[in-house]
């Protein structure tokens, strides 16, 4: 046999033992059998053919204990099931050879009955035989002990907090939204903020153009050069007032956005946001560009009219 140890050091077992066997559950027998023929543990990760060599010789006690055989011929199975057991196990072993070698071990079944030795002869063929490359391999071949091993660190979570400053579930994914929210549109701005400083530059240099032109200044020259000014400046007056007018449309999107989520009730009324406007604040007396005229004071008047009349009563 290919095992390590072997099971050639074959303890016989008594009638005894074989009761106790076939009396307890089918796992409880399998340790007792492995007690039983000298090669403990039963389940032994260093010899993995132990355990299916041990089913093998329990299976043929469980039939025969089934089938009625007398006890002392229990023993005799045994021994005789792994006798067979070990000749199917010889090098360039065929299942002719197998059939011829069943032949001259059934010798020692001569104290069965006949019908207890047709028994035995069909739980051979139906077992072994139909098996036969199955059983020869598993028993002819040692596998290797696998122990799989995985390296893997593990970060201990820190302390949590105390559980009265936790948080509910809804509270927190409508923070986490907003969050996402707001750092969607921060990212936004720097971007926004980028682009239009390079597309106001570009047009600024056109005052760049006087350091060019040859001293002194010919009329043609500063013409064309006022016109580029002035066009420059415009172009930038206008892309200045698109950019904050984006910006206060996308401003005023993101916190229309922002209202939409649905806010906890715990937390109360969503802010009110204030949108921003992108001509900017104008001043207290200006209205479309005009100062508003002041209003005469009335009282001054009337004590003046009042002071008039009496005076002329009195000239009179």
């Amino acid at each position: 046999m290919a095992s390590k140890t072997g099971f050639d050091g074959f303890n016989k077992i008594n009638v005894s033992s074989l009761k106790q066997i076939a009396n307890v559950s089918p796992n409880a027998g399998k340790v007792l059998l492995a007690e039983e023929l000298g090669i403990p543990p039963y389940i032994d990760c260093k010899d993995m053919q132990k355990a299916p060599f041990i089913s093998y010789i329990y299976d043929s006690i469980i039939f025969a204990v089934e089938k009625g055989f007398p006890w002392e011929h229990i023993s005799l199975i045994v021994k005789v099931a792994h006798d067979f057991l070990k000749k199917i196990l010889v090098e360039r072993h065929q299942i002719s050879d197998a059939i011829r070698d069943f032949k001259e071990e059934s010798k020692a079944l001569e104290p069965l009955s006949d019908r207890h030795k047709k028994q035995y002869t069909d739980y051979i063929f139906d077992t072994v035989l139909c098996h036969y490359n199955l059983y020869k391999y598993v028993f002819s071949h040692l596998r290797d002990v696998v122990h799989p091993e995985v390296k893997k660190d593990v970060n201990v979570p820190a302390n949590p907090p105390v559980l009265k400053e936790g948080k509910s579930i809804n509270i927190w994914e409508y923070e986490e939204k907003l969050n996402a929210i707001s750092e969607k549109e921060k990212n936004e701005k720097e971007q926004r903020l980028l682009l239009s400083k390079d597309e106001i530059q570009e047009e600024r240099k056109t005052m760049d153009k006087l350091d060019d032109v040859p001293v002194p200044y010919s009329k043609m020259a500063l013409s064309d050069l006022v016109k580029d000014v002035l066009k420059g400046y415009t172009v930038t007056r206008e892309k200045e007032l698109n950019i904050k007018l984006t910006e206060a449309t996308r401003d005023l999107e993101y916190k229309l956005e922002k209202t939409a989520l649905p806010r906890p009730a715990v937390l109360g009324s969503p802010p009110r946001f204030k949108p921003k406007s992108p001509i900017g604040p104008r001043t207290p007396n200006q209205s479309n560009g005009n100062l508003k005229p002041e209003k005469p004071n009335r009282s001054a008047k009337s004590r003046s009219g009042r002071a008039s009349t009496g005076s002329n009563v009195s000239k009179k």
